[in-house]
């Protein structure tokens, strides 16, 4: 069972448009850490199409509260419940997003420690922004969980059967959702609706008539992207593994010349050499998204 963890919301605006959504708990309680201005905060970043309501992130917030620190929640772009405002985002190689959260983070307490922790996806994004960082690092330490150290490795693991219908599939279809989310609110824009805010939703489910109602609608909108993008929106609502998505949508929009690309830059094994932080990595020996070599 998840805990019951209260927090307060934040957004942050991005240098191309875009905007971040933080959950905050200060535990203005602590018996550990009293003074607000020196308590420490933990940045938790959730793994792929993760956020702020995943029982794992409930869990560390709470044990980092129990303990007497403060939390935020980096909740990637559209998976905290705001608006997608930008085509781009998120990958694991880029640490443009989390470079803001970090500098925000230190800049609302700049006297207290600040400490982070990853699990998965966001081992990797924090792994990767520390060795691009290296010593100018504003972490004072951090922890990763379950970090696929080489994409290669983690992404055939993922399409080998069992996995794939455990975990591949599922999380192929929350990044659907999150392509969905940016048609429907390009959509509305090109239909002049002033605002929109589109949550939960599903690509198996019916357009929110309030949307768009009727069915020409969506398809003007969708051809309209296609002239307009570099992406194949069809061919990434298409997608039906975390790889596909990757090829047709992550890897485009990120800028490499192919998927292939993408990974390798990605790969948290390549720039260990360049971390200067004190870093504490766990994976299982199981762990599917990682696999033991």
């Amino acid at each position: 069972m998840s805990p019951v963890v209260s927090s307060h919301s934040e957004v942050i605006s991005t240098a191309d448009g875009g905007q971040i959504s933080l959950d905050w708990t200060d535990n203005e309680g602590s018996a550990q850490f009293p003074e607000s201005s020196s308590r420490p905060t933990v940045l938790l970043l959730p793994g792929l199409t993760g956020n702020s309501h995943q029982s794992y992130i409930l869990h560390l917030v709470q044990r980092a509260r129990t303990d007497g620190y403060r939390c935020v929640v980096f909740n990637n772009r559209g998976f905290g419940g705001e608006e997608l405002l930008t085509h781009r985002t998120f990958c694991a190689s880029n640490t443009e997003d989390l470079s803001r959260v970090v500098e925000h983070v230190r800049s609302r307490n700049p006297g207290a420690p600040l400490l982070a922790v990853g699990v998965s996806l966001g081992g990797m994004v924090l792994l990767n922004y520390l060795a691009s960082t290296g010593s100018r690092s504003q972490l004072q330490a951090a922890l990763v969980f379950s970090t696929p150290w080489d994409v290669f490795v983690s992404t055939s693991s993922l399409e080998r059967p069992l996995n794939y219908f455990l975990f591949n599939r599922n999380l192929a279809s929350s990044l659907r959702n999150t392509m969905l989310k940016l048609i429907l609110y390009d959509g509305t824009m090109m239909l002049n609706y002033s605002k929109v805010l589109v949550t939960d939703v599903s690509v198996q489910s019916p357009v929110d008539p309030k949307i768009l109602s009727e069915p020409k609608n969506m398809f003007l909108i969708r051809t309209q992207l296609e002239l307009s993008s570099s992406v194949s929106h069809s061919s990434s609502l298409d997608s039906r593994s975390i790889r596909e998505f990757d090829e047709r949508y992550t890897s485009v929009v990120f800028g490499y010349q192919s998927c292939d690309d993408y990974y390798h830059h990605a790969s948290p094994c390549k720039k260990l050499g360049e971390v200067r932080t004190p870093v504490l990595c766990v994976n299982a020996e199981d762990d599917p998204f990682s696999p033991l070599q």
